[in-house]
């Protein structure tokens, strides 16, 4: 039997793009895999829907992905008037229903594959309550190019070890 791994990455190319990524990574590895990519698209980003239409294109083997429904228009309007973090956050957050719903479907509908996790993109960590429902595991996909990733030990070197404040260094 197949593990079922879903992904639920944040509702942006640049996530989006890092994250399919990885989940192709992980099934040309191991075909005992397969990924459930949970999309949801911004209403507010023309170029993200066009994005994930062309994604279903061309899905590899193993990777599958699957539309979240839109969140109701009152509960739209509602997060709409507020500042683009918490925008963020509370779109994410407002989609629980839709998520479990979706992993449910996903779950009663495979016959080849157990649920063995959920993949979520660092803004999607109130998803975790989603994957404790299920009782799974949730691992956090932190997307970070590779300068970033270089520079953080330097910083927690920098504070820890040489009892210097990063400050310092602004010029």
């Amino acid at each position: 039997m197949r593990g079922e791994l879903i992904f639920i990455p944040a509702p942006g190319v640049g996530h989006l793009v890092s994250i399919i990524e990885f989940a192709k990574l992980l099934v040309s590895r191991d075909e005992d895999i397969s990924v459930s990519i949970l999309l949801k698209d911004l209403p507010c980003d023309s170029d993200l829907a066009a994005f994930t239409r062309n994604l279903k294109k061309d899905a590899p083997q193993g990777v599958v992905f699957v539309e979240i429904p839109a969140l109701d228009e009152i509960t739209m309007t509602e997060i709409m008037s507020m500042p683009w973090f918490s925008f963020l956050f509370s779109f994410i957050d407002k989609q629980k229903t839709q998520v479990r719903n979706v992993v449910t479907t996903i779950i009663e509908q495979s016959k080849t594959s157990k649920l063995c996790g959920f993949v979520i993109d660092l803004f999607c960590t109130s998803m975790i309550d989603v994957a404790n429902e299920f009782g799974v595991p949730t691992y956090t996909f932190f997307t970070a190019s590779a300068a970033y990733l270089s520079l953080m030990p330097n910083i927690e070197n920098w504070k820890d070890d040489k009892r210097q404040e990063i400050y310092k260094y602004k010029d």
